[in-house]
């Protein structure tokens, strides 16, 4: 089963061209969607997976997310917590889809509709704590123990 994931990072690259199944960061996908080199493997993408997409209201981070959008010719399950007015969020991805049909001469780009999934359980609890160190301990040296 391991054999089937590959990992591309700026810092880590393991099968990222021979995998099955993909994990990389938007940077790195662009660059691979970009190269003339590998238009034939980016053809082989059946699905795209994007975590974090409300990163996409960040200045430079949301017009990275933007062209990844418009580069790729899958589907796409994007995944958020944190989405605001996900209705308005989603007919925008939507107007993306609709515009990279239309301008695609070919006709090859396969037409779908972008679908709202919403669950309202959390399936992590998420706490924030605050760390502080402990005061020094009496004869330690001022050293905390």
């Amino acid at each position: 089963f391991h054999d089937k994931f590959g990992i591309l990072t700026d810092a880590y690259r393991h099968r990222a061209l021979s995998c099955r199944i993909l994990v990389t960061v938007p940077d790195c996908l662009e660059s691979l969607l970009l190269d003339p080199a590998l238009s034939a493997w980016a053809q082989r993408i059946r699905y795209v997976i994007l975590d974090e997409v409300h990163c996409i209201s960040a200045t430079e981070q949301g017009r990275l997310w933007e062209r990844i959008l418009l580069l790729i010719n899958a589907p796409f399950l994007a995944l958020s917590a944190t989405v605001g007015a996900p209705e308005k969020f989603v007919g925008w991805l939507q107007s993306i889809k609709d515009l990279q049909k239309e301008q695609d001469p070919s006709g090859a780009r396969e037409s779908y509709k972008v679908r709202l999934v919403e669950h309202g359980q959390r399936w992590v609890d998420l706490r924030r704590h605050v760390a502080v160190d402990a005061p020094p301990a009496k004869g330690s040296g001022g050293v905390p123990t």
